[in-house]
């Protein structure tokens, strides 16, 4: 999220008169501050519901990987598994922080804990999916590979649309 000094700057760069800036940013800092209860507990209602669709969507996309994974050889398997945790990635990135914005506040509980719970869900799957395969004579795959570049597939994106945007802010561009 910028903060207002930033808009404030980014403003002036995009040739905003000072009056205009100054009643922008006024608006800004008080918009918080006319949201009534409802809103602000619909907000917080909506933020937590994203996080816990994340978990779900990560446990929903690893169910995907059970027959991916008895199908495919090693590397058939991490090329697919880091495309989809990469596409995945980007949708979760970009959801979550349009529904910061609404928060007006940063947390590092996405940050950590949505890439944690996927690195756990994806080596059970895997560990299942193993399981699956011996059961039938199919080779088996590294839970931890798979795992680790799930998730550094899906904080891939995260790091380099926070590189994007601080770049953009830092130029007068964002």
């Amino acid at each position: 999220m910028a903060t207002v000094q930033e808009i404030r700057s980014s403003m002036a760069a995009q040739g905003w008169q000072p009056h205009q800036v100054n009643k922008a940013a006024a608006i800004l800092q008080s918009a918080n501050a006319v949201k009534s209860d409802a809103i602000k507990f619909l907000d917080e209602v909506v933020y937590w519901g994203i996080l816990l669709s994340a978990i779900i969507g990560n446990f929903i996309l690893s169910l995907v990987f059970i027959p991916i994974m008895l199908a495919f050889d090693d590397l058939s398997l991490v090329v697919t598994v880091a495309i989809l945790a990469v596409a995945f990635g980007t949708l979760m990135d970009v959801v979550i922080r349009e529904i910061e914005h609404l928060r007006r506040a940063h947390l590092i509980i996405p940050e950590l804990f949505i890439p944690a719970i996927a690195l756990i869900n994806i080596y059970l799957i895997v560990q299942l999916s193993n399981k699956f395969a011996v059961g039938v004579g199919l080779p088996t795959h590294n839970p931890w590979v798979v795992s680790i570049m799930y998730v550094c597939g899906f904080i891939l994106p995260h790091f380099i649309l926070k590189w994007k945007r601080n770049k953009g802010h830092y130029h007068g561009t964002g």
